[in-house]
């Protein structure tokens, strides 16, 4: 059942993928890529698995325009888990090799998603205020898993790396965290294990960055770890 499962998925994922970069050219305008194969791969796969996201605080979600939504990073379902909920006008911070990924990098570039080379911190710096830059002049939000890596410790949350928090600060836009509950009760590659079952996400409320500095980074990216441990640990 799991080599069935796995590939209908792999399947659903093709069609999502070259649903999402025909649309545009098939109703001749620009779409909003990154919402649409989101919604689209969350829709048949959650179907797949017999999975239910149950959302809180979902009116957090675009309550305010432009922000950096945080995100706990489980594994690549995170993909699923958020997809459809994933908001409009929003990009995503990833690292470079992502762009390598087959079918999945294209839609990665086709939706303006930036790419950083965490390995050298020159360019790192750079890219990060590059998205400053977008922000500001683009108005549109900024998508990033603050842990960096995917999360396989089973620890809630890793250690927070500062790019997300040193951009809100630095473009003076809020940060939304968002937390889904624990994901290897219902999905695991390592143990073959696709089950059914309830997924829980909590939009929190948003974090004003106004009146901070930079060298307050530090303080508030421990604060909003703290925020999320806590939904966490409620849900």
């Amino acid at each position: 059942m799991f080599y069935l499962k796995f590939l209908l998925i792999f399947l659903w994922f093709l069609i999502a993928s070259l649903g999402s970069l025909l649309l545009p050219f098939a109703i001749w305008r620009a779409r909003d890529i990154n919402r649409d194969f989101g919604r689209l791969l969350s829709w048949g796969i959650l179907r797949i698995l017999r999975i239910r996201v149950e959302v809180e605080g979902l009116h957090h979600l675009e309550a305010q325009d432009p922000v950096v939504y945080v995100v706990n990073h489980q594994s690549g379902f995170d993909l699923v888990t958020f997809g459809g909920l994933f908001p409009k006008n929003t990009i995503v911070i990833g690292k470079k090799e992502v762009a390598w990924i087959p079918v999945f990098g294209w839609i990665y570039l086709l939706g303006r998603n930036v790419l950083i080379d965490r390995k050298k911190t020159v360019q790192a710096v750079a890219g990060l205020g590059q998205v400053v830059q977008t922000i500001q002049q683009k108005r549109v939000s900024i998508w990033i898993f603050p842990e960096g890596t995917r999360n396989w410790s089973g620890k809630a949350l890793l250690p927070f790396k500062k790019g997300a928090f040193y951009v809100a600060v630095q473009a003076r836009v809020p940060i939304i965290p968002i937390v889904s509950s624990p994901l290897l009760r219902l999905v695991s590659w390592r143990e073959r294990r696709l089950s059914g079952g309830v997924l829980k996400v909590r939009v929190l409320p948003p974090i004003s960055t106004l009146n901070l500095e930079e060298d307050q980074v530090d303080q508030l990216a421990e604060a909003t770890r703290s925020k999320m441990l806590n939904a966490l640990e409620s849900i």
